[in-house]
């Protein structure tokens, strides 16, 4: 399962973002089954909506929290017009999307 397909399945669990998600698991039915932070433990996570994924940043021209689009790690970016790419904490991506923070609607 790619994480396009992954993605899509927990989209239909009405997720928007990575940090509202505790665990996902593939059930031997092939169903996804998903675990949900609960409302005061959600935290800031990769956005997975496919209009996002699209267009990761390589320029960060804002200061603020972004999600790498690799292994979905949250970290504060400063702007690096001139500093050259900034590479991720944990896995060394240097691709960003902007960390998303919003409660879940169900």
């Amino acid at each position: 399962m790619t994480y396009q397909e992954l993605f899509g399945e927990i989209r239909q669990h009405h997720v928007e973002h990575l940090g509202q998600v505790r665990k996902v698991y593939l059930e031997a039915t092939g169903e996804i089954s998903v675990f949900f932070h609960p409302p005061e433990q959600v935290r800031p996570g990769l956005p997975i909506f496919p209009e996002i994924i699209a267009r990761p940043l390589h320029n960060i021209a804002q200061a603020g929290l972004y999600a790498c689009d690799r292994c979905g790690h949250c970290q504060s970016l400063l702007p690096n017009d001139t500093t050259g790419d900034i590479a991720c904490n944990r896995c060394g991506n240097t691709q960003w999307l902007v960390a998303c923070n919003t409660e879940r609607v169900s």
